[in-house]
């Protein structure tokens, strides 16, 4: 407490070893984490946004890609009458 006011202190850990950050293909990340470096929070907010990011839309992409086959599958069965 200073002067008699609850200060708040927010910090984030950020694992540079983590698979999410580790496929980072800048290397940036991954350099500094074979060095053992600490990074600033601001990197470390930008380096899980992207990580976040890039794991978003490899999912929306796979989702895509089930909805796509699953389209060809209900046309290749259409012979086969209404689903029930």
């Amino acid at each position: 407490m200073v002067g008699g006011e609850i200060t708040a202190i927010s910090a984030s850990l950020v694992v540079l070893e983590d698979p999410l950050i580790a496929e980072d293909r800048s290397g940036l990340l991954r350099a500094l984490g074979q060095l053992g470096l600490a990074v600033s929070p601001a990197l470390a907010r930008w380096a899980m946004r992207r990580a976040q990011a890039r794991a978003e839309a490899l999912h929306a992409r796979m989702r895509r890609d089930l909805m796509r086959q699953d389209e060809v599958l209900n046309n290749a069965m259409g012979f086969a009458g209404a689903p029930d």
